[in-house]
């Protein structure tokens, strides 16, 4: 009979197998460094286990055949402490979904589901939120934007790259310095209201949380260790 079960260490490797067919769309074995990344990751980082593990389905034939990461996050609404549960590689039908979505946790959510695990979070009563999402696109140049979507189908009309950067300029000119668009960017990139990038350490960065974060109602509420580990994480990420 098939069951829900923790994550256990023995399960890495048929994990990190399903992980390499499914999401990495490789048919190759999953090699021994994803395996030892998922250990530290989804067994061993702070916010792992206890009474909100990972899970695996595991199959009648007695194989790991379904897989959802867990991850606690401490957050705050409004000043009332919470507990989140972050849902990632998932690879899971309705029932493993289910299972994890009746959890002990305050709040579910994931930060990235394809079209199928979208499918499946929305029949389960989950809410997709787009605004919030961690891709997007701002256009610095339209004309050019549009040429560039028509080139990967019609490469002849590369020839008109001319044009479109001639009116790209004219359109960007009559922008004012101080003018924030989605639609593009004032020539005078040095004025008020141009972007600048700059590194900064992970110090730096977990100092910006903070201010950064203290206009939403709902925010993250790490611990310090737990802040210090997933930016360690995502810097050595494979």
């Amino acid at each position: 009979m098939s069951v829900i079960r923790a994550l256990e260490g023995a399960d890495l490797p048929a994990v990190a197998g399903m992980f390499q067919r499914v999401l990495r769309k490789e048919r190759t074995e999953a090699p021994a460094a994803l395996i030892d990344y998922m250990r530290r990751f989804y067994l061993e980082a702070p916010g792992c286990g206890g009474d909100l593990p990972s899970l695996v389905h595991v199959n009648d034939a007695g194989r790991v055949s379904g897989f959802v990461g867990v991850h606690i996050l401490p957050m705050q609404f409004n000043g009332r402490q919470l507990r989140a549960a972050i849902c990632s590689s998932l690879m899971a039908g309705a029932r493993l979904l289910k299972a994890y979505l009746d959890g002990p946790q305050d709040i579910s959510f994931s930060e990235t589901a394809n079209d199928i695990s979208t499918k499946l979070w929305t029949r389960l009563r989950g809410v997709v939120l787009p605004q919030y999402s961690l891709d997007w696109v701002r256009v610095m140049r339209p004309s050019s934007f549009v040429l560039s979507l028509s080139a990967s189908r019609m490469k002849s009309v590369r020839m008109l790259n001319p044009f479109a950067h001639a009116l790209d300029r004219f359109y960007c000119r009559r922008m004012k310095s101080s003018e924030r668009r989605w639609s593009g960017v004032a020539a005078d990139g040095a004025g008020h209201g141009a972007f600048r990038t700059s590194q900064i350490d992970s110090d730096a960065f977990a100092r910006l949380v903070e201010p950064l974060t203290a206009q939403f109602a709902l925010r993250p509420s790490w611990a310090e260790d737990q802040l210090d580990h997933m930016l360690t994480d995502a810097a050595q990420r494979p």
